[in-house]
C-alpha cells in the first residue's frame, strides 16, 4: 500500500514504506523520551511505539513529581501510513529532523495533560548496533540514537 511518505527518497527496500522490512511479529519503530527539571523536583518519561506486523500503535506519558507517579496509556489499531502519529489524545510531531519534536496529550480522562517540545543542542550519535540471541537463535537486533536537549512548554495533573 502506497502512503504519503513514499513520494520521498526514504526507502530502505524495493517495498513501499508502509511494509516492514521483516516478517518477525517482534519487530518496532519507536520514540522514547525524558526530561527532568535541573532541580530534580519532577522527571518525566515518553514512549511512542508502531509495531507493524502486531498492527498496533501504542503511548505514554508518565511524570513523577512529589514523590508519586502519574501516567497515561494509550494504545490502538496501528495505521498504514507511518505520517499519522497520534493515539487519542497523544500526539508526537517532528517539527524539523534531529532538531525539534512537539509531544502533545490532549485532556483526557486521566488528568494529565501536555504541551511540550524538544529542541536539540547536540547532533544525533547512533549507539552501536545492539544483537541478542538465545543460543544461536537471534532474538532481537535494535539500532538507535540519543541526542541531549532543551524541553519547554507545560505539563499538568489534575488542573
Amino acid at each position: 500500500m502506497i502512503t504519503s511518505f513514499d513520494d520521498y527518497c526514504i526507502h530502505q527496500t524495493t517495498n513501499p514504506i508502509a511494509h516492514a522490512a521483516t516478517g518477525d511479529r517482534n519487530y518496532y519503530d519507536r520514540y522514547w523520551f525524558d526530561g527532568c527539571d535541573r532541580e530534580g523536583n519532577f522527571l518525566f518519561e515518553i514512549g511512542f511505539g508502531i509495531y507493524p506486523n502486531r498492527f498496533v500503535m501504542d503511548g505514554h506519558f508518565s511524570i513523577s513529581i512529589g514523590g508519586r507517579q502519574y501516567s497515561f496509556h494509550a494504545s490502538r489499531r496501528a495505521p498504514v501510513d507511518r505520517s499519522q502519529t497520534t493515539i487519542g489524545p497523544l500526539s508526537i510531531e517532528v517539527e524539523q529532523p534531529m532538531r525539534r519534536v512537539r509531544v502533545r496529550l490532549a485532556d483526557n480522562d486521566s488528568g494529565i495533560s501536555c504541551d511540550l517540545r524538544f529542541s536539540a543542542c547536540t547532533a544525533p550519535t547512533e549507539e552501536p548496533k545492539n544483537l541478542r540471541a538465545d543460543g544461536v537463535r537471534q532474538v532481537m537486533e535494535t539500532s538507535r540514537f540519543t541526542q541531549f536537549g532543551n524541553w519547554e512548554g507545560y505539563f499538568e495533573i489534575a488542573g
